[in-house]
């Protein structure tokens, strides 16, 4: 399971750790074990980074401690480029097991205008990746996301904290729904305040 995180400018640098916060919040859901689900972590802003690689922590408290150390990238947010390494880091991953690749995103374009979505998006498919998606914030770049995932599944929260109490079940749909090219789209609408 590959997590994207937003570390662009769309996310106010005092308010990061935060979204680091509701990561380790997302990923306590999961159990975490080389035997189970490994995860890997690639923070985005205007360059893409493999910053906790597939499987490099093989518990929730190594991949927790990991979280701490993100780095914010910041600048106008790329998208294309953490997809295209969420490709690279897919190749590489053992055959036969799903391949899930969760991404946060906050308000805002996903990309440079004119930038094209489809091909990173068609290789991870070719993959057989499932693709899930929290969106949080005003002005998501819904075009955008259609492209990554179309339009289905949406849910709709203003905050963070009111989400909470859903943590579970979406984790559940992910697990249910992974390995079957299923795609879901999780919107959870928060005010940044």
């Amino acid at each position: 399971m590959l997590f994207l995180l937003d570390s662009s400018s769309a996310v106010p640098k005092a308010n990061y750790g935060e979204e680091l916060s509701f990561l380790r919040k997302i990923i306590g859901q999961f159990e975490i074990s080389p035997r189970y689900v490994r995860a890997g972590i690639i923070p985005y802003g205007k360059t893409a980074e493999l910053a906790v690689p597939l499987g490099s922590r093989t518990t929730n408290e190594a991949i927790n401690q990991s979280i701490s150390s993100l780095p914010y990238i910041g600048g106008n947010k790329r998208i294309d480029r953490a997809l295209k390494l969420a490709y690279q880091t897919f190749s590489q991953a053992r055959p036969l097991v799903p391949k899930i690749l969760l991404i946060f995103t906050h308000g805002g374009q996903l990309t440079d205008p004119g930038t094209d979505l489809r091909p990173p998006v068609q290789a991870l498919r070719g993959q057989g990746v499932s693709v899930f998606v929290i969106a949080i914030g005003e002005g998501i770049d819904s075009s955008r996301l259609n492209q990554i995932v179309g339009g289905r599944n949406i849910i709709e929260d203003k905050s963070q904290e009111a989400l909470q109490p859903y943590l579970s079940s979406a984790a559940s749909y992910i697990r249910v729904n992974s390995g079957k090219n299923a795609t879901a789209v999780f919107f959870f609408l928060t005010s940044q305040s």
